[in-house]
């Protein structure tokens, strides 16, 4: 029987990956040369749109307060990504990229409340937690994240890149 692909099973792509950044820094002189006009116009264009981000960004700052920074003498933190996520990304279609991420981070969430661990941020492929921030875990917040981080390994590593296709990447 043909075990479903998942999270911990991606070392091929990386080799494929490799092989196509190599043949992509290959080629990329040729394609924009430093002194072609394409490469001049992108540079400008890159160069206006900073400038306005900047401002846009600066103003943001000043009609928004920024929260004052609060002491917490003892948190654990969790951070975790998906290896492998920008190799595996660039095989897939967006929908089937977000499918899989809504799957594994809703598990990761279902885990985190089980063991009162507080989902802190997800930025991309990378998710977030930490323990003792609300209320009273001090005499466990370590145990808890570690049992925490047990259990998220072994959900990612029963979590399909695609349930509709086992012998996938």
């Amino acid at each position: 029987m043909k075990r479903s692909k998942s999270f911990g099973s991606c070392r091929y792509l990386e080799k494929e990956n490799n092989a196509t950044e190599d043949i992509a820094s290959r080629r990329r002189p040729q394609i924009i040369g430093c002194d072609s006009p394409l490469k001049k116009a992108t540079d400008s264009k890159q160069n206006n749109n900073m400038k306005r981000r900047d401002a846009s960004t600066q103003s943001d700052i000043e009609c928004c307060p920024i929260p004052e920074p609060v002491m917490l003498p003892m948190v654990s933190v969790f951070f975790a990504d998906i290896v492998c996520f920008t190799s595996l990304s660039a095989h897939l279609h967006p929908c089937c990229v977000a499918k899989m991420l809504h799957r594994l981070y809703s598990r990761f969430d279902a885990l985190a409340k089980h063991h009162g661990v507080e989902r802190v941020d997800i930025i991309g492929d990378a998710y977030f937690a930490a323990t003792n921030l609300d209320g009273d875990q001090s005499s466990d917040h370590a145990a808890r994240l570690a049992r925490f981080a047990l259990d998220v390994v072994a959900a990612a590593a029963d979590t399909p890149v695609d349930p509709h296709d086992p012998g996938g990447p």
